[in-house]
This record gives structure tokens, sequence and C-alpha cells, in this order.
């Protein structure tokens, strides 16, 4: 049985093989990262979209509780602030 001699390049190329599939394999993880990091950032942008619609919608409808001036409506960042103005309808509930 003889044995078929190969050259050191093609020794070379053998025993290195891997590193182009690893480099493949590498390339293909980073890609579908960086897909779902994207993916991601659209949908928080569409869902922080939705959240500003509803907390608009609530503080035109908690505006007219401001008419009495017991209650300020403020509309911040994350939310609605409802600051109480005035602590003296407390008492009028205690003396019913």
């Amino acid at each position: 049985m003889e044995r078929k001699s190969i050259s050191q390049e093609e020794a070379r190329a053998k025993t290195t093989a891997w590193a182009l599939t690893f480099a493949d394999l590498t390339t293909l993880l980073l890609t579908f990262f960086v897909l779902l990091l994207v993916i991601l950032n659209d949908a928080e942008a569409h869902v922080d979209r939705l959240v500003n619609i509803i907390l608009d919608e609530t503080e035109r409808e908690l505006k007219p509780l401001q008419q009495n001036n017991l209650v300020e409506i403020e509309r911040v960042t994350k939310g609605i602030k409802l600051p109480l103005l005035d602590l003296n309808f407390l008492n009028l509930y205690q003396l019913i």
C-alpha cells in the first residue's frame, strides 16, 4: 500500500480549513445579533408611541377635573402627575 505524499502547502490548507468555517459562523452570529438589536429597538419605539398616545388621551379626559382647583393635571415624561392643591376637601368628608 503506497502512501501518497502531499506537499507542505496542501497539509497546511487541510489543517487550517476549520478557520474558514469558524469565520463564517462568527460572521453569521454577529449579523444575527445586530438584526435582533435593530428589531428590538424598532419594537421599543412602537410601544413608546402607543404609551404616549394612551397618556395623552388620559390627560385630555382628566383635564375637566382641574376646573374645581383641587387637582392639577400635569403631563410628565413617563406618566401623568396629579398633585392635590387643597387638602381642605378631606375635612369635608370627615364631617359627613
